[in-house]
């Protein structure tokens, strides 16, 4: 692994200089929209009402489940859980009454924390029954794969290290059906999970299989210079520069994002000059999820980390299940369809710890509105005033960002919400490191720029040292690397003429 990091590190894939983008008269103006809805609902809905006390998970019924049991959980869920299909089932039944969405993203994961069960019928069956239950919102959803998805979790073949996940591939392609076209769900089986969308002209969903930058995916190991496993972002260029040719704007969705510590640094660090070479003229904003918290990461046209130079912002929304120790949370966001940019985001909760008077009186989840992100950080940006017209755009972004590193209360506001008001994470204490390290990782999408600890490593073999200490002294050697390219993204970047968008962007949402 150590000698992949140091390849990141001395490797250049040049870009086309940042562009000014275009923003044709007709679109200058927001055109107010009904919202779309993002379902963050990313774990399992099989989960079981006792937790036995020789699992590390509860709360499903294993086999060898003991007779009697050292705690009880509500049937709504509980805070050590993954949640069980009733908690899901409300959470559907309560959207419609406040919003009527467009269409819905779901960045996953399905199957449930059991990894040690998780099989290939295993995976599969709990992904049919979880879709299933998620069709009875009357609106299209457009899915990602996460990295539970796979039986095991987390093992996803590419080309150098052999293996197959075709079956995987084909039943996500047959559950989704019911949302996607036949072009997408043929993308979905011959393209390792990722497709790509037009929910309406001159919009595109890209939904990208981000576990082949996920470390614990071990067989990216089997080829430590292999930059674009499976060819992933070379597929991502063609579909921006596409996008960009027909003057398109684009989401890009995902699982494991390419801020987090374990996103393989070299795919992280590609993908970002991916988003700084398409942002902001063709990519409106991002989506990924994975670490079950609220929480977001900017991307920047240079080294300079300001307003002026953020690009691109990544939504990393809240999860559906508590586990662990977290509020389930699904968001609402208020976008103009004249631009695709989010110009609010409503996050709603319930308060797990009523579950148990919820069981005791026969009520339901009391979900309710944790936030607007534009009512709750706005405040806090004066003498900087953001109108509801203004989109939450990544200078807003940065700006909020600033307030935290200056106002501790700002700050202390997003940890309530980073850990979706259920107050049990570990404080992140004012005037210790924490505050600076999180507020460094929110301007870091690019894995190598965390402040954060890195969780998880591999011990690089005594050959392998010694030949990456040969190479990192010949400086020769590394110049030349530069200078070939080996990831090769550059000539898929097209030069041409910048178009403006398409003006046609307001209209009925197709099924894709």
């Amino acid at each position: 692994m150590s000698n992949a990091l140091r390849v990141i590190r001395n490797t250049h894939v040049p870009k086309t200089p940042p562009r000014k983008p275009h923003y044709p008269r007709s679109l200058r103006k927001p055109l107010r929209r009904p919202p779309s809805l993002r379902l963050a609902c990313r774990r399992a809905i099989h989960s079981r009402f006792r937790s036995p006390s020789n699992r590390p998970l509860c709360c499903r019924k294993y086999p060898d489940f003991p007779t009697s049991n050292n705690r009880s959980a509500s049937s709504w869920d509980n805070y050590s859980c993954d949640f069980p299909v009733k908690l899901g089932q409300d959470l559907l039944k309560y959207v419609p009454k406040i919003a009527k969405p467009a269409f819905a993203t779901l960045t996953s994961d399905v199957p449930p924390h059991d990894v040690w069960a998780e099989t290939q019928g295993a995976v599969v069956g709990e992904e049919v029954n979880a879709y299933g239950v998620l069709a009875s919102l009357d609106a299209t959803i457009y899915p990602t794969i996460g990295n539970h998805e796979s039986g095991p979790p987390n093992l996803y073949p590419t080309t150098a290290s052999g293996g197959d996940a075709s079956w995987l591939y084909t039943s996500l392609a047959t559950t989704w059906s019911r949302w996607l076209l036949a072009s997408a769900t043929s993308s979905v089986k011959s393209n390792n999970g990722a497709y790509t969308v037009s929910p309406t002209p001159g919009f595109r969903i890209i939904s990208l299989n981000t576990n082949f930058c996920y470390t614990m995916n071990f067989y990216l190991y089997s080829a430590l210079r292999d930059f674009d496993p499976n060819g992933e972002i070379a597929w991502l260029i063609t579909q921006l520069q596409a996008a960009e040719d027909a003057g398109e704007r684009v989401w890009i969705i995902g699982h494991v994002g390419p801020s987090q510590t374990d996103c393989l640094q070299n795919w992280s660090t590609f993908y970002y000059q991916v988003v700084q070479r398409y942002s902001p003229h063709v990519i409106a904003e991002q989506f990924f999820g994975h670490t079950h918290y609220d929480e977001f990461a900017l991307f920047y046209s240079s080294s300079v980390k300001n307003a002026a130079s953020a690009i691109s912002t990544a939504w990393i929304g809240p999860s559906v299940t508590p586990y662990t120790e977290l509020n389930p949370e699904f968001r609402i966001y208020k976008v103009d369809t004249g631009n695709w940019n989010i110009y609010d985001a409503e996050t709603y909760v319930a308060d797990l710890n009523q579950a148990v008077s919820w069981d005791a009186n026969g009520t339901t989840p009391n979900w309710h509105l944790e936030y607007s992100a534009h009512a709750a950080y706005t405040p806090f940006l004066a003498p900087i005033t953001t109108p509801p017209s203004q989109p939450l755009s990544p200078a807003w972004w940065h700006n909020v960002t600033t307030a935290f590193e200056s106002n501790p209360a700002a700050f202390q506001q997003y940890w309530t919400y980073r850990g979706k008001s259920a107050n049990k994470i570990p404080a992140c204490a004012n005037g210790s490191t924490c505050p600076k390290e999180m507020i460094c990782d929110l301007r870091a999408s690019k894995s190598s720029d965390d402040c954060s600890p890195i969780s998880f490593a591999l011990k690089i073999r005594s050959d392998q040292r010694a030949e990456a200490m040969a190479t990192a002294m010949d400086t020769d050697a590394m110049m030349a690397v530069e200078a070939m390219d080996p990831s090769g993204f550059h000539n898929l970047y097209k030069r041409a003429p910048l178009k403006p968008w398409n003006k046609k962007l307001c209209g009925t949402i197709n099924k894709h």
